[in-house]
């Protein structure tokens, strides 16, 4: 015999499955801009702040360079 109720159950389930779909797409959609905006505010920062390498001769040891960390703000 089959059962009463599994015509009503199946939509009723596949219902729920279609809204927990729904849910999750949502939500890897929020972090999905999360991290786009995240990313854009780095590079901003970055564009901000460069950080510039002068070449420095070191005089104890010549075969090297010492790298001088400078910050620069763009005009």
């Amino acid at each position: 015999m089959a059962k009463k109720n599994s015509l009503a159950a199946r939509k009723k389930q596949h219902a729920a499955d279609l809204a927990k779909e729904k849910r999750e797409n949502e939500k890897t959609e929020e972090n999905k801009e999360k991290r786009l905006r995240k990313q854009k505010r780095k590079v901003e920062e970055e564009k901000l702040n460069k950080i510039v390498y002068d070449e420095v001769e070191d005089e104890g040891n010549k075969r090297g360079r010492k790298k001088v960390r400078r910050e620069v703000m763009e005009e």
